[in-house]
């Protein structure tokens, strides 16, 4: 957390550039455990300057699990949890947050005594009182714990999502059904106003910060640093006078209504009035079809304002149409989006009507809560019965498609290392240096919003392989180091014309000192010479790569 003087300095400017009426709007601020335990001077220093809604991620009381996938800084302990609280509300504040985070693996405990450390996250929670508990669905895509989603499957994403609602509504908070926060407070959607009034009125908002998010009904845009969370590439653009903006979109009326419906989905569905408001028609005109297929199929229902009762103020998800809420916010969005998505490789071929077979899934396979009966009656809690159908099969995986590619060899060389490997054609350098225990940084995963995957190619070869596209260019503008062989690795797809090239890595690009991870170097010091052969490749079949020292 930044410290007091520089929050204070952010608020004198807001207000000197802003005219605000801190009584008709909540001010949040998020913290630690551990940051909120071990310094009670800052929090009431946040207080005295106005900020009145406090957040604190706590993620999940499975402290040992938590170390294990490289949280425990935030998660320092049941004592520090407890302090954070106390301090909290000594320093004023009653609006306090607690973030939680379900989705992770389950652990060889819990398969074995079919008890969630979910649910005991759950009760911890309540136990602490705090007036609001929000729900976020971990997400693997360009973490460090990537390697681990295919371990959490859909079934315990929605069953945990389930055993969430029963358990926070049993203890006296409300929640719309899909909506990921609870309140204590009657009236209060538990979220803070920012994020209260981008959802459910569409409301434009200007991002300040790495990787912030801005929008209007015509444009989306997001900062640099949202994946990296470094300011280097921010200050670089600032410092060269340009905007600080890594994505910038105009759209289109059709994408900017999916936008909204999609972000209206943290709560679960769609305010009507706010709809018509923004675009000055009825959510029915503008999806003739999508309306009636959601409610004739029982995945949406007509409700109130709270989401609660019958009405005619939203149109919400059922508990139907949340154990598919991927599907449902699809319904919404624009015809070249879903188009694109009807394109990607995946997916289940089913013999009969898809949403007819979800739904008699739903029925037949309720989600079975991990708890036992002692702790169903002391918190009240009616146990769900059924069992988990079957993980689906994907044969056809990337590593297949990459076993029947032509190969080609080329050198990676850094940190005092050379490395030679085969690669398949199509693969990115990226992809082949992970799979071949280079410690190559690439924050971003792949996704090209960083420039820490940035590689120089020999020369002949730099000019002979296909050229950086725009998106490429832009992030290599803010490299340091750059000439005109630098490349992306996550960008830089393996051709033949790359056959005998040395890829250089700059020492600033490896996570750790040399080239290789502790893995691929152990392989190493097994070699009885610098050239053995160690196998290991990106196809599933061992392909031979050499290793030296250069």
């Amino acid at each position: 957390m930044a410290r007091s003087e520089e929050i204070g300095r952010l608020f004198e400017t807001v207000h000197r550039l802003y005219t605000l009426d801190t009584d008709k709007m909540e001010i949040s601020i998020e913290t630690t455990p551990r940051i909120a335990a071990a310094e009670p001077t800052k929090l009431k220093d946040y207080y005295s300057m106005g900020i009145r809604r406090i957040s604190m991620g706590l993620q999940t009381t499975d402290f040992k699990q938590a170390v294990e996938l490289g949280r425990d800084d935030a998660n320092a302990g049941d004592d520090y949890v407890q302090r954070a609280m106390e301090n909290a509300r000594a320093a004023g504040f009653k609006s306090f947050n607690i973030d939680l985070m379900y989705g992770f693996p389950l652990t060889k405990s819990a398969m074995r005594t079919g008890i969630d450390p979910w649910y005991k996250t759950l009760l911890d929670c309540v136990a602490l009182g705090p007036e609001h508990i929000t729900l976020y669905r971990m997400r693997y895509k360009g973490t460090k714990m990537a390697h681990l989603q295919d371990r959490v499957e859909l079934e315990q994403i929605n069953r945990q999502a389930e055993i969430a609602h029963e358990t926070l509504t049993s203890a006296g908070y409300s929640g719309m059904v899909g909506k990921n926060t609870y309140s204590l407070i009657e009236g209060n959607s538990g979220c803070s106003d920012y994020l209260d009034r981008r959802v459910r009125e569409a409301l434009p908002y200007l991002g300040f910060g790495l990787g912030a998010q801005s929008f209007s009904h015509h444009s989306l845009s997001y900062n640099l640093g949202a994946v990296t969370k470094k300011m280097t590439q921010y200050l670089q653009s600032v410092e060269i006078g340009r905007l600080p903006i890594q994505d910038l979109y105009h759209l289109p009326k059709e994408v900017a209504i999916g936008k909204m419906v999609s972000v209206s989905f943290y709560f679960g569905g769609v305010d009507l009035q706010a709809f018509k408001h923004c675009f000055g028609m009825d959510l029915e005109t503008m999806f003739p079809e999508a309306v009636p297929f959601a409610l004739g199929h029982g995945l949406m229902h007509y409700t109130d304002a709270t989401g609660a009762g019958p009405g005619c103020a939203r149109l919400q998800l059922t508990k139907i149409g949340k154990r598919h809420f991927g599907g449902c916010v699809a319904l919404f969005y624009s015809p070249a989006v879903q188009e694109h998505l009807m394109s990607l490789p995946g997916g289940q071929v089913m013999e009969e009507d898809p949403v007819a077979a979800l739904q008699r899934a739903a029925l037949l396979h309720p989600a079975p809560v991990f708890q036992s009966e002692e702790q169903s009656r002391a918190m009240n809690i009616d146990t769900l019965g059924g069992s988990t159908p079957p993980a689906l099969d994907f044969p056809f995986t990337a590593r297949t498609a990459a076993s029947q590619a032509p190969m080609v060899s080329f050198r990676f060389v850094g940190g005092g290392d050379e490395l030679q490997v085969d690669a398949p054609v199509g693969a990115s350098l990226l992809e082949v240096a992970k799979e071949n225990g280079v410690v190559l940084e690439a924050a971003c995963a792949g996704e090209c919003v960083c420039s820490t995957c940035h590689c120089q190619v020999s020369r002949d070869h730099a000019d002979a392989v296909a050229p950086p596209t725009n998106d490429e260019e832009d992030m290599l503008e803010l490299t340091l180091g750059r000439d005109d062989t630098s490349r992306l690795a996550c960008q830089l797809r393996v051709e033949q014309n790359l056959q005998g090239a040395r890829v250089t890595i700059p020492d600033d690009m490896l996570s750790r000192s040399g080239l290789l991870s502790r893995a691929a170097r152990a392989k190493q010091s097994d070699l009885d010479a610098p050239s053995s052969t160690v196998a290991t490749s990106i196809q599933d079949t061992a392909t031979p790569i050499q290793i030296g020292m250069s």
